[in-house]
């Protein structure tokens, strides 16, 4: 799959002063999840109120406009849980290096090789932030993220569901196979049509994802270097 879009620089973390001092209150990720790629997102859902009109012809818009908003929900999703995993290996592999600075270990060496561990056969680089492939990748950092998720949020799991009948619909809209298996229809429901309210389930899902994951890789990373990245 192509990067996408808002597969760009991070954005400044949004400081919140307490007793003081200033403290990031969320990843790079997840603010770039809820502003530029949900600015996106809030586009595509604005669109459907300028199809005018009524009948065929409308409903034959609005499904185009559905198709395209679970295609690009989909693909956004992938880019945050990407995102996401590409700042948590930062933060592992700057602490190695802060490690070699007292030592007469090579910080920047191990560093360097602990990235290329962390990231080599990232699923999240070229297929669907589907939940077996965000686990698998995640488990790169020695956590099991679908079960720390489901400790914070009792939600967790019929979201999860949420993203796998996403992924169903982003394959079969992208290759324009709408001949499901029996599972396919299983997961996604009869009939097998996809309406505005079904999208906007999905992107609530992703929504309660993208927070769960940060505050859950927060708190595990911490454990890991001693100090919170965000």
């Amino acid at each position: 799959m192509a990067p996408d879009a808002a597969a760009m620089t991070p954005i400044r973390r949004i400081p919140s002063v307490l007793a003081g001092s200033v403290k990031a209150v969320s990843s790079f990720a997840l603010q770039a999840w809820q502003q530029t790629r949900g600015r996106q997102l809030d586009e595509l859902d604005a669109a459907h109120a300028a199809v005018g009109g009524r009948g065929p012809g409308r409903r034959s818009a609005t499904l185009q406009l559905n198709h395209a908003y679970a295609v690009v929900l989909a693909s956004q999703f992938q880019g945050f849980c990407r995102d996401l995993h590409s700042e948590c290996a930062d933060t592992v592999t700057d602490a190695i290096t802060m490690t070699g600075d007292a030592s007469t270990v090579d910080g920047s060496a191990l560093a360097d090789i602990a990235l290329m561990a962390l990231t080599r056969n990232r699923q999240l680089d070229r297929g669907n932030a589907s939940s077996g492939s965000i686990g698998a990748d995640f488990k790169a950092f020695d956590l099991d993220i679908w079960e720390a998720a489901r400790r914070l949020d009792a939600r967790t799991p019929m979201r999860a569901r949420r993203l796998d009948q996403l992924n169903v619909w982003r394959n079969a809209i992208a290759h324009q196979d709408f001949d499901f298996s029996q599972h396919q229809r299983e997961m996604v429901g009869e009939p097998a049509r996809l309406g505005l309210s079904d999208v906007r389930a999905f992107r609530s899902a992703c929504d309660g994802l993208a927070a769960t994951f940060d505050r859950a890789l927060a708190e595990h990373l911490q454990s890991i270097v001693g100090s919170r990245a965000w």
